[in-house]
């Protein structure tokens, strides 16, 4: 079974790439009161794992690294037999496995942006 949805990245207006896609694990209410707008995909409050626009990648998994600014679709997907997450921009792709991932876990699409304008849309994967 896989867990796939895409992202169009319709608006980045910081400084490009600040946009973060990928998953979530199903979060306590004690990390949801701790959010308070200033956590992210990746840090040790949330868990996850996703990658910046500008190529970073945040959380405990390793991939291949790309780039992704506005009007670009990236499709991310995440095969729970091979705990891999492949994340896939135009011919770009990056795929990296997650180690952590415990079978029963529950995951869930995650979008961070950084400031006020930028827009995102869910489309068709």
């Amino acid at each position: 079974t896989n867990h796939k949805y895409a992202i169009k990245i319709v608006e980045d207006v910081g400084d490009s790439g600040d946009i973060i896609i990928g998953l979530l694990p199903n979060l306590s209410d004690a990390q949801v009161a701790k959010m308070e707008g200033s956590e992210y995909i990746g840090t040790a409050t949330l868990g996850g794992w996703g990658m910046q626009g500008n190529g970073d990648k945040f959380g405990s998994w390793e991939c291949p690294r790309f780039t992704f600014a506005k009007g670009d679709v990236v499709v991310c997907n995440f095969n729970f037999a091979t705990k891999t997450l492949t994340l896939v921009c135009g011919d770009r792709k990056a795929v990296g496995a997650i180690p952590s991932f415990r079978a029963g876990d529950e995951l869930y699409p995650a979008v961070t942006m950084y400031y006020k304008g930028e827009q995102i849309a869910f489309v068709a994967a």
